[in-house]
């Protein structure tokens, strides 16, 4: 479970890991993420749309 995803600012190596925990854990088991920010934002987060478009895809389609 991840609370409160993008409330605080992380930099792209940070985001780069919780990327790579999300592509392990797609189609394997579950994860719960919890933002106030709609997926329009994200982008904010993951710093490049491939990998946002990635994370929201494995996030929605699991």
């Amino acid at each position: 479970m991840i609370d409160d995803f993008g409330y605080v600012k992380q930099n792209r190596e940070e985001m780069e890991v919780l990327f790579t925990l999300l592509a392990h854990r797609y189609e394997r088991g579950s994860i719960l993420i919890t933002s106030n920010l709609p997926f329009s934002k994200w982008e904010q987060i993951f710093k490049d749309p491939m990998t946002t478009a990635a994370a929201i895809d494995w996030l929605v389609s699991s």
